[in-house]
């Protein structure tokens, strides 16, 4: 095995291993299924698990996939809110969209407010889309005046080139 892929083994297993520690099972779960070759210290937290001696942190945190439902989630009102701000009840239909209820939803929106961190990585990728989809509005526009004028040529055109 070359160091490369010792290194990239054993950045999986430790992922995966803190991962298990703090309470999110999947990716060390996924590894023993996949087959991959495990290292001593997952093997030994398995043992542990399966024999009992290991117990789920009483804090419970929040599994990754979760978490990063939840930033999806806030993501989603935000974007909304900043294209559309005339729009109604978007919590509401981001919350049905997501399956969770609209308390939820705000209360994702108010942890994500209380964390300076999460709050300014939110606004960059806020403002990446917003500025991703005003650059695709102007594009669809500029195609569509570009099929209009081809559309006008191709009558006056056929028309002998009488005005329209």
């Amino acid at each position: 095995m070359t160091d490369k892929a010792f290194e990239f083994v054993a950045l999986e297993g430790a992922t995966s291993l803190h991962q298990a520690q703090i309470g999110d099972l999947s990716i060390i779960l996924e590894r023993l299924r996949d087959g991959s070759s495990l290292l001593t210290d997952e093997r030994e937290f398995l043992a542990d698990l399966i024999e009992g001696k290991w117990r789920r942190p009483a804090n419970n945190p929040v599994a990754l996939a979760v978490r990063l439902r939840n930033e999806e989630i806030v993501e989603e009102v935000t974007l909304i809110r900043s294209l559309l701000p005339e729009a109604r009840h978007v919590v509401n239909n981001v919350a049905r969209a997501f399956g969770v209820t609209p308390r939820h939803v705000y209360a994702l929106i108010q942890a994500t407010k209380a964390d300076p961190k999460d709050q300014a990585r939110l606004e960059r990728r806020t403002k990446f889309h917003v500025d991703l989809h005003q650059e695709l509005e102007i594009r669809i526009a500029a195609s569509r005046r570009g099929r209009l004028r081809k559309l006008l040529a191709e009558r006056r055109r056929r028309s002998g080139g009488a005005n329209l």
